[in-house]
């Protein structure tokens, strides 16, 4: 598992974090001595094979009589994963531009198993999280420590790792080394396998949520932004033609060079995956993904490119007479206002030409805006593998029917509307051709 780092990129969205989820009334471990309860505190280390030494350990602590038990093992998916279990439906609704991004991408292993877990059990209760005094309140704002319970697992750890108790070496643990974790509680004497309640703490740890996205487009995109930034930094843009071109480039130079050229297709797939039906297991294949679960990452790949340029783009705007996908805006140096459409769908959308023909005109109209961008997702593979839909219909025949269209519209209305295709089907690597 990666350590955190620092890359020195920040996101043109709001950063958030930390969330808390909170299962089963607290007031139920809010009565008695902290010496009634015992703390189960369960997280993913970020530790590589070499460090990883699975086992039920003991360790003292000078705070308590009580040991301390230590337990390290392997989660081999997600149904053994508490803190997927407990996040994965985490909603993040406070931006329309993070809206369906995956569970998984915020949590320490960004969805990758196995991944190595330890589980601390404390002979007390834990619950710095309940009462944060004013005193503490401030230093989170002033050093991003939110949670005290976390530093005092990581000093355990750590105390641990280095003692001889522990046949490997191990680098000290950071405080955003560790950014989800899971604290349940349960009384003494009580059966071990309910807990009274428990809490999630998620991104705890300054720059969480930027590491997580970063890391989810990974470092490769970033420096080809930036190369397109660069390139276009001090370009003029004084009429809808000149912010056309520029957000289809960004399109054409960041999106699709990265999806179809480095083939990064993986936010835009389902992995397969077994369910259980009828009490016997089933896979269910690779699957795109829906339109919803695609456009943040789109929106975040817009943003990200065409933000520095001092172009903003909105996602899923009221128009009137439907949601528009993105809207990119920009005001020129005289104070202009100048706005580009964007629609997206998927290739093998039913309304696939629907979309073009009647949605985007009727948003350029409602906008009296004559430049539109209309953008497709293609995931048939050439052999029809991995998927066959659209059925009967070639990449190359979609690409020229939009075209055509597109070249009507123009004709009959004025509009001028460009289509792209982005292909993001499952191909052979490079090695195997």
């Amino acid at each position: 598992m990666p350590r955190s780092n620092r890359r020195g990129i920040h996101l043109p969205i709001i950063s958030l974090g930390p969330f808390e989820r909170m299962d089963g009334n607290s007031k139920l471990i809010s009565e008695g001595q902290n010496e009634e309860y015992v703390t189960v505190m369960r997280l993913i280390l970020p530790i590589d094979d070499a460090e990883f030494v699975p086992g039920n350990y003991r360790a003292t602590y000078s705070d308590w009589d009580s040991p301390l038990e230590i337990s390290l093992y392997q989660i081999e998916n997600s149904s053994e994963d508490p803190i997927f279990q407990l996040g994965n439906n985490f909603q993040f609704g406070a931006n329309m531009q993070l809206q369906n991004l995956p569970f998984s991408i915020f949590a320490d292993n960004r969805g990758k198993y196995p991944c190595f877990y330890a589980v601390i059990v404390f002979p007390m209760r834990l619950d710095d999280w309940r009462r944060p005094s004013q005193e503490e309140i401030a230093q989170k704002k002033l050093t991003g420590i939110f949670s005290k319970d976390k530093f005092l697992a990581l000093k355990v750890l750590n105390d641990f790792f280095s003692s001889n108790n522990y046949p490997a070496d191990v680098s000290p643990l950071q405080y955003e080394d560790i950014t989800s974790f899971v604290e349940q509680y349960f009384r003494k004497g009580d059966p071990p396998t309910t807990p009274v309640y428990q809490h999630l703490t998620l991104l705890d740890s300054r720059n969480a949520f930027e590491e997580s996205i970063i890391d989810y487009l990974g470092d490769d995109l970033w420096v080809h932004v930036s190369g397109f930034v660069s390139k276009r930094k001090g370009t003029d843009i004084n009429t809808e033609a000149d912010l056309h071109e520029v957000v289809m480039e960004a399109i054409i130079e960041v999106i699709k060079h990265h999806v179809e050229n480095r083939h990064w297709i993986e936010p835009f797939w389902n992995e397969s995956h077994k369910i259980n039906v009828a009490g016997a297991r089933r896979t269910i294949p690779k699957q795109p993904k829906k339109e919803p679960s695609i456009q943040p990452t789109l929106s975040i790949l817009l943003s990200m490119t065409l933000i520095r340029l001092g172009i903003h783009v909105e996602r899923e705007t009221n128009e009137g007479v439907g949601l528009l996908d993105f809207k990119c805006l920009y005001t020129t140096k005289e104070g202009t206002p100048l706005s580009v459409m964007v629609e997206f769908k998927l290739a093998h959308h039913k309304d696939i030409e629907h979309g073009l023909k009647t949605q985007l005109p009727a948003y350029l109209t409602a906008n009296k805006s004559t430049h539109g961008i209309y953008l497709a997702m293609w995931f048939k593979d050439s052999e029809e593998k991995f998927f066959k839909k659209p059925p009967k219909r070639t990449k190359v025949e979609m690409i020229a029917k939009l075209k055509q269209i597109a070249e009507s519209i123009q004709q009959e209305n004025g509009f001028i509307i460009t289509t792209e295709i982005i292909d993001a089907s499952v191909r052979p690597s490079a090695s195997n051709l």
